[in-house]
Formats: structure tokens, C-alpha cells, sequence
């Protein structure tokens, strides 16, 4: 039902930026222990977008995040207490710092997660390409093994056939058996 993957993981992660950013005010703005939960929108967006995916939602979240500060700073809105009980009186320092120190972090673990998770699908394809490049030379193996002339059958430790060519089916005049297992 979804025609564009990028444009709805930007949506949802738009949105889970304004859920925490509600949170965060709910809980006493500045004070909030829940600003971390903006890291974990930021990894969601190196997993889902990659590096420039989540430098943009890191940009997002600390608008956001300053934004509500500033607000709750020059006393536009007021943290609502529900979870919390807030001090009203907080110094510009400890808004500074606060805004500071996240944006920071929020820079930090979007490229930090951005090339961590480049690094993860280069691997993903890197294991792709071996896997096919594999079958290949199975491919290959199996058809000169067939198309050889002399019979050839492989037979393990405790006697068994595991392979036989047509060749070998031909000389052992076993054309519609199976030789495997004997």
C-alpha cells in the first residue's frame, strides 16, 4: 500500500520527533530525562535512511528540542509537570548547556549510526555478491562434471554414494535409478 518507502519513513520519523519533543514538555521541559529518547529516533533513521537520513532527523530533533527550550525559556509555554515537578527559576546557563550538549550528541550519533549502518549494507551486498559468485561456480562445477565423458561418483567415509554423473549412470547401466544413499 506504500508508494514511496523514503517519504513514509521521513513521516513516521517526523512524527516520533514531535512525540518525544510532547514528552519531553510533559515532563518538565529542561529537566527531562527523555531528551535521550531522541537518540533512539535518530539510530531508527540511520537504519531506515542512512547517514543523510539521519543528519537531517539530527537537525530535526534539535529544532525541535531548542525550540522548546527557547519557549519554556522566556516563559511562552510552561513545562506541564505532569511527570515531573519542574524548577521554574532555572538560570540561561543550564538552558544553554542543556541545548548545547544535546545538539552535540544528536550530531555525534547521527553520523556516528549513519556510517555504521552505510557500513552494514555495504556489507549486505558485499555478502550478496559472494553468494551469488558462489552459485555460479556451483553452476559451473556441476556442468562440466556432468558433461564429462568418464563416469564419476563420489562416495563418503562409510560407503555411501553422494554423486554420480551421467556417465557413470551410463557405464553402470542404471539410467532411471538412483545411485545416492547406496
Amino acid at each position: 500500500r506504500i508508494r514511496n518507502m523514503k517519504r513514509f519513513c521521513y513521516l513516521q520519523l517526523v512524527f516520533d520527533v514531535g512525540a518525544v519533543t510532547f514528552l519531553i514538555h510533559l515532563s518538565g521541559g529542561v529537566e527531562s530525562p527523555y531528551s535521550l529518547l531522541y537518540v533512539l529516533v535518530i539510530i531508527s533513521a540511520a537504519l531506515l535512511l542512512s547517514r543523510r537520513g539521519s543528519l537531517y532527523i539530527a537537525s530535526l530533533c534539535s529544532l525541535a528540542y531548542g525550540l522548546l527550550l527557547d519557549l519554556q525559556f522566556f516563559g511562552w509555554i510552561s513545562p506541564l509537570q505532569i511527570v515531573a515537578q519542574s524548577n521554574r527559576y532555572a538560570d540561561s546557563g543550564t538552558y544553554f548547556h542543556s541545548i548545547l550538549m544535546s545538539v552535540a550528541w544528536f550530531y555525534l550519533i547521527a553520523y556516528v549510526s549513519g556510517s555504521l549502518a552505510e557500513e552494514l549494507q555495504r556489507s549486505s551486498r558485499r555478502e550478496l555478491a559472494r553468494q551469488r559468485d558462489l552459485h555460479q561456480l556451483e553452476l559451473l562445477h556441476w556442468n562440466i562434471v556432468q558433461s564429462m565423458n568418464s563416469g564419476l561418483m563420489m562416495i563418503d567415509d562409510a560407503g555411501c554414494v553422494r554423486f554420480a554423473n551421467l556417465a557413470a549412470f551410463e557405464i553402470l547401466g542404471l539410467k532411471g535409478a538412483t545411485l545416492e544413499g547406496r
